[in-house]
């Protein structure tokens, strides 16, 4: 159990770090399949504009909770949808 913990912590950490090095121009970001926030409140945070999409609706209510406790609300959107409803998004969005 210990090796599996240390495995996901330094994916988890490696995975932070590519995206903040990534982050100096973006100003919109669509995260998809965003669950409860783990990507969307830290974009939100850096000051980025982020569309939140999920399939579950109990997971966008947590992180809708979560946004508005950080702060970010407002820096955020959230929707209720599937990946192929990405498809319906006019090109300049996404």
């Amino acid at each position: 159990m210990s090796s599996c913990f240390w495995t996901i912590s330094f994916n988890k950490a490696h995975c932070d770090r590519e995206i903040e090095s990534c982050l100096d121009c973006v100003k919109t970001a669509l995260d998809i399949g965003a669950g409860t926030g783990r990507f969307s409140l830290r974009l939100a945070a850096r000051g980025v504009q982020v569309t939140h999409l999920d399939i579950s609706n109990g997971m966008i209510e947590e992180a809708c909770q979560l946004a508005s406790q950080a702060g970010l609300i407002e820096k955020m959107i959230f929707q209720q949808g599937r990946l192929t409803d990405v498809a319906n998004y006019p090109r300049a969005s996404i």
